[in-house]
């Protein structure tokens, strides 16, 4: 019917309108769309570790080679990108930023930061949007470093607090150490020496409260103590914190940051007129700075060397160093042209980049205009069309008749009755649905329960075999004293019955035989009686047994302590107990010989025993001030008894005896302790 074409064409002009306003005005808003992604879906967890992995590598690599971290960062962003997980990526677009802020790329820097934080922020993401905000704050104090511009200091201020916030709301604790850190730079920068201060104290602080001792702590014990030199000038406090420092960087061995804990230190102790340790530090300086390769670091160590050894008086080596130094400020004056020439042309680029964000933001103004006049107008068109529906369908219903009414009722009846349909199949498929996923939550509970049993039982047998362990453990120890014990008393008895029998004797050699054998049978005595008298069962406090050793040889030789000057220093103190014995017996021997041939023929008794530590080494040193040894007999083969057992027992450890006469004799011993020794047989 010819209403009814019409009434088509109407309809169809009307769609015709809506689409291309909708189309353009859709084109304008996504305009600037960088990247777009479907719906977040949790990382499987062999996902998840993958990341994790690549991203431990790019931090492990990056302070020493940042050519393969570039490689991990990019493997991040990738993979985001492929898989379609915004947050991944954005997390690739972070870490790249920290690459190109190391190589002095500010404005990719920047530009990669600012691209990664919407989407932190859109998935509520807090631990990218505080490290984004670290990131800037870092890249915009590199970049008024270079450009000598104070607004970008102020701006990196206000990203670091913005990151010190997010960080303490996640609880993490270096983290929050580290943006304090930064912090306290930033405002050392802008000569806020209080405020920089406080900022420092509070990462030691915190960090010290949770007994973490890492990079973090070591980087805010040197910035302290930069000022306590400048501006403060507290030289003394200054070398503590950098000591401080400088034993968190040894353990860790970080070679950049010992070389400049050395080389403050050494400025610090020709302040302070302490020369050797200026001269210590300087050396330990250039060391690390030749083993790093870093040209400059070695122009800086060489100068802060030079002046210690001068002022030392060491002025051949000073000259030495001031050549060196020379070489190399030479070779530097032309690579600093470069760099000058490079910082140039970063100004010139972030003057660049400065106009076209200008340009840019008026290119999104005039966007935000038109879209603003489109949505205008598009408003007038729909309502332009909708009074144009209204009024042709008023005179549509005066044309149409009862018979095309009762057919527009059926094809309305029709299309209800479909779209009903739909409905109870849509519902139909949710039912199913939900049926499905209950059935699988009741699998998954099940499953969480029989694991949750195993878990207990588990623990539950482990804490039996952890108390089985425990009693087993007491009852051995227990075991072990009462053995050193029993050993401590049978060797008491043989040397009862070793005195028994030498008081039967009438040759005084073999009475002086049997009491030197009783004596070496107390030294062994003494040492088992330590064992059981003391909670360890394998180590021997050789202080307390040295002193009752010579105790019970002056008691036995009618010596006492006003007869006799004795002096004994142990620095050594715990000795293995297989290395104790031959030990033992050793200084035995040689106080026996100090007793009966030295002593008595001097007029002031003088005995000394020294037992330390000295390298790899146990060094014993036993002297009097008796006579003297006649070393050409000494040296002789064969010999006494005594001679031969010192000889065959430090064999035995692997040691070795050296005698020196002259007013008086001294016996040095010397033991590795390296590894437990093995003993050997004779």
């Amino acid at each position: 019917m010819p209403h009814l074409i019409w009434i088509r064409q109407v309809h169809n002009m009307v769609a015709r309108r809506l689409f291309c306003i909708t189309f353009l005005a859709g084109c304008l808003l996504l305009a600037g769309t960088p990247f777009s992604f479907g719906q977040v879906q949790t990382l499987p967890q062999a996902d998840s570790l993958l990341i994790e992995a690549w991203y431990a590598h790019w931090q492990d690599l990056r302070p020493i080679r940042p050519d393969s971290s570039l490689v991990y960062a990019q493997r991040i962003h990738d993979w985001g990108k492929q898989h379609k997980q915004p947050v991944v990526w954005a997390r690739g677009l972070a870490y790249l930023s920290a690459e190109a802020r190391d190589k002095s790329d500010f404005n990719r820097s920047v530009a990669l930061m600012q691209q990664a934080l919407p989407v932190f922020e859109r998935h509520r993401y807090l631990p990218g949007i505080a490290f984004v905000n670290q990131g800037l704050a870092l890249t915009y104090k590199r970049m008024a470093d270079a450009q000598k511009m104070e607004g970008f200091t102020r701006l990196a201020l206000q990203y670091a607090k913005q990151a010190l916030v997010l960080n303490e709301q996640l609880g993490l604790v270096t983290a929050i150490a580290n943006t304090y850190n930064t912090i306290g730079i930033i405002q050392r920068d802008l000569k806020a020496y209080e405020e920089a201060r406080q900022a420092y104290r509070s990462g030691i602080s915190l960090l010290e409260k949770e007994g973490i001792s890492n990079n973090t702590l070591a980087i805010l014990y040197g910035n302290m103590g930069q000022l306590a030199i400048e501006p403060d000038r507290q030289f003394e406090q200054a070398v503590d914190y950098l000591e401080r420092a400088l034993t968190l960087n040894e353990a860790a061995r970080r070679l950049t940051n010992l070389e400049h804990n050395h080389r403050n230190l050494s400025d610090l102790y020709q302040r302070l007129q302490k020369r050797q340790k200026a001269v210590f530090h300087g050396e330990q300086s250039v060391r690390l700075a030749n083993r790093l390769g870093d040209p400059h670091r070695l122009f800086n160590s060489l100068g802060v060397a030079y002046k210690a050894h001068r002022d030392a008086g060491h002025f051949e080596q000073a000259l030495r160093y001031l050549e060196q130094a020379k070489v190399i400020e030479d070779s530097l004056g032309r690579a600093d042209k470069t760099a000058q020439i490079a910082r140039l042309q970063a100004a010139f680029d972030n003057e660049r980049a400065l106009q076209l964000a200008e340009v840019e933001a008026g290119k999104q103004k005039q966007i935000a205009s038109l879209k603003t006049n489109l949505l205008l107008q598009h408003d007038r068109l729909v309502t332009q069309i909708q009074a144009d529906r209204d009024r042709d369908l008023l005179l549509i219903k005066k044309r149409t008749d009862l018979a095309e009414a009762r057919n527009l009722a059926e094809v309305n009846a029709r299309f209800v009755s479909r779209q009903k349909e739909a409905s109870i199949q849509q519902l139909q498929t949710q039912n199913e649905l939900q049926q499905r996923q209950l059935t699988w939550l009741g699998w998954g509970a099940g499953l969480f329960f029989v694991l949750s049993g195993l878990l207990f039982w588990q623990y539950q047998r482990l804490g039996q075999s952890q108390a089985q362990i425990k009693q087993q453990s007491a009852q051995l120890r227990l075991l072990m004293r009462e053995l050193h014990h029993r050993v401590k008393n049978n060797l008491a008895i043989v040397s009862g019955l070793l005195e028994l029998q030498s008081n039967r004797l009438a040759d005084e050699n073999a009475k002086r035989a049997f009491r030197e054998g009783q004596q070496r049978v107390q030294a062994m005595s003494l040492l088992h009686q330590r064992l059981y008298q003391t909670d360890s069962l394998t180590t021997i406090d050789m202080g307390e047994y040295v002193a009752s050793l010579i105790e019970s040889l002056m008691g036995a030789y009618g010596y006492t302590h006003q007869t006799v000057d004795t002096r004994v220093q142990v620095s050594k103190q715990e000795v293995d107990v297989d290395l104790a014995i031959p030990i033992g017996l050793i200084l035995n021997e040689i106080l026996t010989n100090t007793f009966k041939y030295a002593l008595p023929y001097t007029a002031a008794p003088r005995l000394s025993v020294d037992l330390h530590r000295q390298g790899d080494s146990l060094l014993m040193h036993v002297a009097d001030n008796g006579p003297g040894l006649d070393l050409s007999r000494w040296q002789r083969p064969g010999g006494s008894f005594g001679k031969r057992l010192i000889a065959g027992l430090s064999d035995q450890i692997g040691g070795t005896v050296s005698v020196e006469s002259g007013h008086g004799t001294q016996f040095f011993i010397r033991v590795p302790i390296n590894e437990p020794s093995p003993i050997r047989t004779a």
